[in-house]
């Protein structure tokens, strides 16, 4: 196949194409194909500290026993980001808004700025996630 120079794209002329996908196509292969040696790969557990954090991860990754490079699927690709996210939000430099907090006898109450809520729509609950007795993760549902 000839490879396409940019400079010999006639932009004016470009037809308009459609993709579609596989509605199994961002879930995770059995195997996959090594990109260095093209060794049939598959799937292994492994875990990982994410770097100047005391958080580790589990991830199921694909690793060649020959030349040891990882792959991550998008499943996996994600809980990494979660972790990352994680460790960026304990850290004490990262952005962060503060807020009054409120008692009303039998809970503690705060409010969630509009600008932090706008694209979310008027949803009925949220999911808190416990990190230590002071550190909360909060997820809008």
């Amino acid at each position: 196949m000839k490879e396409l120079d940019m400079k010999d794209l006639d932009i004016e002329n470009l037809e308009e194409a459609e993709f579609t996908f596989d509605k199994d196509a961002f879930k995770s292969p059995r195997e996959m194909h090594c990109d260095s040696c093209n060794k049939i790969i598959r799937k292994t557990m492994t875990e990982i500290k994410i770097p100047n954090s005391s958080i580790y991860v589990r991830l199921g990754v694909f690793r060649c026993s020959k030349c040891n490079r990882e792959y991550l699927d998008f499943e996996e690709s994600k809980k990494l980001d979660k972790a990352l996210q994680i460790s960026r939000m304990m850290d004490n430099s990262s952005y962060k808004i503060k807020r009054s907090l409120s008692f009303d006898g039998d809970n503690y109450l705060f409010r969630i700025p509009v600008e932090m809520t706008r694209n979310t729509g008027k949803k009925k609950n949220v999911d808190m996630i416990p990190l230590s007795s002071k550190e909360f993760i909060i997820q809008i549902n």
